[in-house]
């Protein structure tokens, strides 16, 4: 299924679930993550050095997009989930002094998660929240990649250690409630897995040879922008 399937489908699903949510239980929504590649968190570089050559795998913007559903307790306290489409974007570069030789090589990875937070709320004023969030997240893996620098000859290949994994997530953020217009949030999540989720095969056309290998740590951070559908009566006449 490409993407452009994949988010029709749930532009489809989520709007027709928001028409048939039960006020004061169910939120449906949608969402839109820029992801950031910061280093002090480990979700920036990957550096190794060997017979005198760095390999560098450098984690680039990417984005993360898709449907959330929160299921309100009570005002203070929700549990959410939804479906997420990820795109992870990396450039790998091999870098000799010795040899003045340098080649770089761009590719993406896909995959979607599927998360479930519980989150607390500290009402600031009547229409704005405080919330903090901590949970798990199912990530999915559909397929290695590969790509080749056609001037150098040098290839890589990014296989997954596993088609699912696991990891913590955790977001704080601020939100706006607006009874007829819906809920508007900005904030952060920060997105761990327990282990590293691909390992980069780097090496030359010519020679089949692994030249050296990089563990992926797919750690990253986000800016959250998120809007939810305003919760509808039961009761309500069409």
């Amino acid at each position: 299924m490409t993407k452009h399937k994949f988010l029709t489908l749930f532009l489809v699903i989520f709007v027709q679930a928001a028409c048939l949510s039960q006020e004061g239980l169910w939120k449906f929504g949608l969402q839109f993550r820029p992801g950031l590649p910061l280093n002090f968190i480990n979700a920036g570089d990957d550096v190794s050095t060997q017979d005198n050559v760095t390999y560098t795998n450098e984690q680039r913007f990417g984005r993360v997009l898709g449907g959330l559903m929160r299921y309100n307790i009570t005002n203070a306290i929700s549990f959410e989930t939804g479906i997420l489409f990820n795109q992870r974007n990396f450039r790998i570069s091999m870098d000799s002094l010795e040899n003045d030789f340098e080649s770089t090589l761009d590719y993406r990875i896909v995959g979607y998660e599927i998360p479930l937070t519980a989150m607390v709320f500290i009402q600031l004023d009547r229409e704005i929240f405080m919330s903090a969030a901590l949970g798990g997240s199912l990530n999915f893996f559909p397929s290695d990649v590969s790509t080749t620098d056609n001037e150098t000859q040098m290839i890589h290949e990014t296989v997954r250690y596993r088609w699912v994994q696991t990891a913590v997530v955790a977001n704080l953020g601020f939100e706006y409630r607006s009874r007829g217009v819906g809920t508007f949030y900005l904030g952060g999540s920060f997105h761990l897995p327990f282990s590293p989720i691909y390992l980069s095969k780097i090496g030359f056309a010519r020679n089949p040879l692994t030249q050296h290998s990089l563990d992926l740590q797919g750690t990253y951070l986000t800016l959250d922008f998120r809007f939810y559908f305003p919760e509808m009566s039961k009761n309500a006449k069409r």
